[in-house]
């Protein structure tokens, strides 16, 4: 069992970093569960969009570091949360191996065309009657379906992971599940339900969408 990361807390950078929560303990017990799919992947480049503390893509290092070589990349519009995914990354010993771009996704990602081939999104994804502006909002809020952000990168999946590379997505049962499992890009994506479980009032999944052709 792969250790939790020691991570930067949000002490002091008020509202505008989610700390770790069930979500975020979902997403890295999904993860581990698909080691042996990642190591036999052989990633080269992993990317989370949305890193927060950095916890995940810590997590991910620990995972696969003995038995594979890769670069991690992590993106957030908050510098904050770049200044502690930094944090965490330097508690955690992978400064190095560790890349942080502090802005917005949809402007960064076209950088990377068929180059990620592992995908980490835990997107904010809490139902709110108004789009989210300030950075306090944009840690949990996702507007009226809970999707104002990752309906931005949706389309862009198919074009920026490798064949058989991975994404991985956090969603609510609000988020509309069954419209995230029929989004397949034209055939190029495969989704499906990797985990599942309620915590509290959320009823949590982690999505995993296939890049097949």
């Amino acid at each position: 069992m792969t250790p939790t990361p020691l991570y930067s807390l949000k002490k002091n950078r008020g509202g505008s970093i989610y700390d770790p929560d069930n979500d975020t303990f979902l997403l890295m017990d999904s993860l581990e569960a698909h080691k042996q799919a990642l190591v036999d992947l052989k990633p080269s480049i992993v990317l989370e969009v949305g890193s927060g503390t950095g916890i995940v893509t810590a997590f991910v290092r620990s995972l696969l570091k003995e038995e594979v070589n890769f670069t991690s990349f992590a993106i957030d519009l908050n510098y904050d949360a770049c200044l502690c995914t930094q944090e965490t990354s330097a508690m955690n010993h992978y400064e190095t191996e560790t890349e942080i771009i502090c802005g917005d996704v949809s402007s960064i990602i076209a950088g990377f065309d068929n180059k990620i081939d592992v995908l980490i999104f835990n997107p904010p994804y809490v139902l709110t009657e108004e789009i989210p502006q300030s950075t306090e909002e944009l840690c949990y809020a996702g507007g009226p379906n809970g999707r104002f952000v990752l309906d931005k990168l949706l389309p862009l999946i198919s074009t920026i992971l490798t064949l058989h590379g991975r994404f991985y997505l956090i969603a609510i049962k609000e988020n509309d599940i069954d419209y995230l499992l029929n989004f397949t890009d034209n055939g190029s994506l495969r989704p499906s339900i990797v985990n599942n479980k309620v915590r509290g009032c959320e009823n949590l999944f982690v999505l995993l969408y296939i890049k097949v052709k």
